[in-house]
């Protein structure tokens, strides 16, 4: 009895001195992203650590073995709007150059950082005594948000929540060929014909040179103004300990990966943690020839669309035999809706995507949409407008697991043909399970490898031992164009030495022959 109290007693006593404090910060006013932290959040809850967590959203806190606190902060999107830009109508932008996102986002990037430093509460957090063991940031053009694992001395954790981004991957030394590493704001897959990879290289120098001339200056300047003992962003994030990428090869292009970057694509997915509500589970239950859900993300709207649009969409789904659960702006259609079309401001997506009866997800090409329908196996009809989604809904395709039509090309007939295939043939579901069990098919589980190396580089007082000296080269070293140029150089001048000793010779010849014929 006395051993098993002692082994109980060291047990709590190991369990308490192996939880961490752990900073999130998440200024984006996205639910999607917010998703992707509160899930990590979780997890680390889960696993007896103490979070505290910086976002614009404060409901649902996690509960676990660790404790969790919000520090909320206010939307970025209402300043966004004010320093020049306007609330977009996303249907408007479809076929802007993808050129537009770089600025659009490097904007966005630094209002949200700025609200973030200067938000009251986190500048209580900051004066307090309280101390991290590690700070976590979400990387979307927010690198200067690195200055919280500056200021708390601890190891800098990125989460990359689109996969593979130059943004993430040049600074650690990541190689990112755009030979078949596609650009995240290009509709291409890896397999590019000589013209998409023309823009698809001359996008990724525009884009490193943007970080380099633009982005990390001006960021610093404002990370100077509240964290004046902070370094260069560009040197902070070089210096990042780990990057926690939303990736994985079964869902995502298959690339090269540095030591410290480590996939957990799918790590937010437990539709196990709540329940469909009762009058949803009714309705879904009652649905004999099978649901068909439909969600354009927290952001773009689809009373947006334009009308002709909307009603063909609308005469398409009416006339389907499947009960129909579409997130709308509000809670109802303008005009009414056909009786097998259900409108809700919200839904529980994952939840709803788990019920046995839905046959088909129609989704905006979202990465963790894409992520959500092949962890459950689901089909799905893509229709991208901006980001991300356009790669996404192309992957989608190419697996088999979907199909992708652009709005620019939506029409009754173009909507209604692609609902008949993917509802009446039997190879996307097949194609769906398929890839849904390569993707369960890990020797961790995501969340639990996220959680594996948050631990290991708090343990290893940031692990720099799995930083590659490739991130402290600069380019013309990195890529060799020194040794290139040099022996380039030397071989010119060797070669320029025999042409000149042989033209004298051949001359010296050609003298001789003349003075011995004359």
């Amino acid at each position: 009895m006395r051993f098993q109290c002692i082994c109980l007693f060291t047990s709590t006593l190991i369990g308490f001195v192996c939880g961490y404090k752990i900073l999130i910060v998440s200024p984006l006013p996205s639910q999607s992203h917010y998703i992707l932290c509160r899930g990590l959040a979780a997890g680390l809850v889960n696993a007896g650590h103490d979070v505290t967590f910086i976002t614009p959203f404060n409901n649902n806190p996690p509960k676990g073995n660790g404790s969790f606190k919000y520090v909320a902060i206010g939307n970025c999107m209402e300043e966004f709007f004010k320093v020049g830009e306007k609330e977009r109508n996303y249907f408007e932008i479809e076929k802007s150059s993808p050129l537009m996102n770089l600025p659009l986002m490097n904007v966005f990037g630094g209002v949200c950082m700025k609200q973030a430093f200067e938000n009251e509460n986190v500048k209580n957090l900051l004066r307090s005594n309280e101390k991290f063991d590690a700070v976590i940031m979400e990387s979307l053009y927010t690198d200067g948000l690195a200055a919280f694992a500056c200021h708390y001395n601890a190891p800098l954790i990125a989460l990359n929540p689109v996969g593979s981004a130059q943004w993430i991957n040049d600074p650690v030394g990541n190689p990112t060929p755009p030979s078949y590493v596609p650009s995240i704001f290009f509709g291409f897959s890896d397999r590019m014909d000589f013209w998409q990879r023309s823009q698809n290289y001359l996008y990724s120098i525009i884009s490193s040179l943007g970080h380099k001339l633009y982005t990390y200056p001006s960021q610093s300047e404002l990370v100077r103004k509240h964290f004046p003992n902070c370094p260069s962003v560009d040197e902070m994030q070089r210096n990042a300990a780990l990057i926690l990428s939303n990736s994985h090869e079964s869902t995502n292009y298959a690339t090269t990966r540095v030591p410290n970057i480590i996939d957990i694509g799918g790590f937010h997915v437990n539709p196990s943690t709540e329940k469909l509500p009762n009058e949803l589970q009714k309705i879904m239950d009652s649905a004999k020839d099978g649901v068909i859900y439909f969600s354009l993300g927290s952001h773009v709207k689809p009373s947006h669309m334009p009308l002709e649009m909307k009603k063909a969409m609308i005469k398409v789904l009416g006339s389907l035999k499947q009960t129909i659960l579409w997130k709308w702006d509000d809670d109802k259609f303008p005009d009414g809706a056909p009786s097998n079309i259900i409108v809700r401001k919200w839904f529980p997506q994952q939840q709803i995507l788990a019920h046995p009866n839905v046959k088909l997800f129609i989704t905006h090409g979202g990465l963790l949409s894409l992520t959500e329908a092949i962890h459950l196996g689901v089909p799905m009809l893509a229709l991208p407008v901006i980001g991300d989604q356009k790669l996404n809904a192309i992957r989608a395709e190419l697996l088999g697991v979907g199909k992708r039509l652009f709005f620019a090309d939506l029409t009754e007939e173009s909507f209604r043909s692609a609902l008949n295939e993917l509802l009446t043939n039997s190879k996307y579901n097949e194609n769906v399970k398929y890839r849904s069990k390569l993707y369960h098919d890990r020797p961790v589980k995501p969340l639990d490898l996220a959680m594996y190396w948050i631990e290991y580089v708090i343990r290893h007082k940031g692990a720099p031992h799995l930083r590659v000296f490739g991130r402290e080269l600069p380019w013309y070293t990195y890529y060799c164009v020194d040794v290139i140029v040099f022996w380039s150089t030397i071989i010119s001048i060797t070669l320029f030495i025999i042409f000149k000793l042989f033209k004298r010779i051949c001359c010296s010849i050609r003298k001789d022959k003349k003075i011995k014929s004359s």
